[in-house]
């Protein structure tokens, strides 16, 4: 995603509607970070709307951001055109207090889909490896080298998930989407800017326990993360994530199953992982939910890229789908995308224990707007300063490592 940035997600989707998922990587050098407080959130020093605001649909919305530093990022946005919406890139030099229009995007092949039937609909992620060389991807894959001021379609499989780290660009793409999900993921990688593209592992359908609707990617070099998750409102199976891991930067491979099952036979008790999250050293999160009950959610960490797990450690919230990890002690889990009407408290959870403890970093009750697309994301640029999308129409930042936050409207 970006030059240096601790792992995070950003979702399309993911609870209530959908397939495709983008993700978030990597991280900064350990020398380089400062040390983080271990106090639990302040949330009255947490800037909280005391009303529900009702954005007007011709306002811009977030899908999907991406940085190459604290203060250098972009953000793709569904924007007014016409009598419609369009894809539009926005970029930021001073961390995300203004955003600047860059050129208009150019008509891609994909399906338009909601209310998007202009420019760009056919992707739904952003990724920059550094300030030249960007990827739009999700299912078409646009490239530019120039910044973003121009872009130029790159033939491909249908790309689902990419991630850049440290010069090299990984991405999981596929043919065939009807097993019900992509049936035939490959996992390949390339040089920032290259079209030389090499195959690192093939992930083929595996059918019940999961049936694979969504793929997340997670690059914290050496090591990589794919993980597929199954379909949470299917009847037959355990619908359990299946991660695949390597250790040596793509090169070799293993499997394991999901961290976070247990309960009976009975298949609302079931939990599964509904997203992952890293850090350097090893460390690796997973936020579960019981299949039918996504109110009694927890999170299970590793200390050894998933080899072994810890004990469950319950996160409050309701229909939490996002995490991320600034380091090994301070995580965060978020509320993931909602569609339909009424109001929603999205809320995002802090933890400066590793997962232990866990307190209401931010409420913020609005209004679900219905021309947004259910994007959200939540990362890390490094172990200090992250952002958080929940309502589409804001983008909010911390500069302690996910202990307090401030909001600013995007437009």
């Amino acid at each position: 995603m970006r030059g240096s940035v601790v792992a995070g997600v950003a979702v399309l989707g993911l609870v209530l509607a959908g397939c495709d998922a983008p993700t978030r990587p990597a991280s900064p050098s350990p020398t380089s970070r400062p040390s983080l407080p271990s106090i639990a959130p302040s949330v009255s020093n947490t800037p909280v709307p005391s009303t529900v605001t009702t954005p007007p649909s011709s306002t811009s919305y977030v899908i999907d951001l991406t940085w190459i530093s604290d203060q250098l990022g972009w953000a793709l946005s569904n924007t007014g055109c016409g009598a419609s919406l369009c894809r539009s890139l926005a970029s930021t030099s001073d961390g995300g207090q203004s955003w600047h229009q860059m050129p208009a995007l150019p008509a891609t092949a994909g399906t338009p889909s909601n209310s998007c039937l202009n420019a760009g609909c056919g992707v739904s992620g952003v990724r920059f490896a550094d300030r030249l060389n960007g990827y739009l991807y999700g299912p078409d894959l646009l490239v530019t080298h120039d910044s973003g001021r121009s872009w130029q379609p790159e033939a491909a499989p249908s790309v689902e998930a990419l991630e850049p780290d440290q010069g090299t660009v990984f991405r999981v793409v596929y043919t065939s989407g009807g097993c019900p999900g992509p049936c035939d993921r490959v996992v390949q990688a390339a040089p920032a800017g290259s079209t030389n593209w090499r195959t690192l592992t093939n992930i083929p359908f595996q059918g019940i326990p999961s049936r694979g609707t969504r793929a997340e990617l997670i690059a914290q070099a050496p090591h990589l993360y794919v993980a597929i998750y199954g379909d949470l409102a299917a009847g037959a199976g355990t619908q359990e994530a299946i991660v695949r891991r390597s250790l040596d930067g793509g090169r070799t491979w293993t499997q394991f199953r999901d961290p976070c099952l247990g309960g009976s036979s009975v298949m609302p008790d079931i939990q599964v992982a509904v997203a992952f999250a890293a850090a350097p050293g090893g460390f690796l999160a997973a936020l579960c939910a019981p299949r039918g009950n996504q109110t009694d959610q927890f999170v299970v960490t590793s200390q050894n890229s998933g080899s072994a797990w810890g004990d469950r450690h319950p996160v409050a919230g309701q229909f939490l789908g996002l995490i991320a990890a600034a380091d090994a002690a301070h995580i965060t889990a978020g509320t993931a995308p909602s569609s339909g009407n009424g109001i929603v408290g999205y809320t995002l959870m802090a933890s400066s224990d590793g997962g232990l403890h866990w307190s209401v970093a931010v409420s913020d009750p609005e209004r679900i707007d219905a021309n947004t697309v259910n994007a959200g994301f939540l990362g890390f640029e490094d172990v200090a300063v992250g952002r958080w999308v929940g309502d589409e129409h804001a983008i909010w930042t911390t500069h302690d490592g996910g202990l307090h936050w401030t909001r600013r409207p995007f437009s």
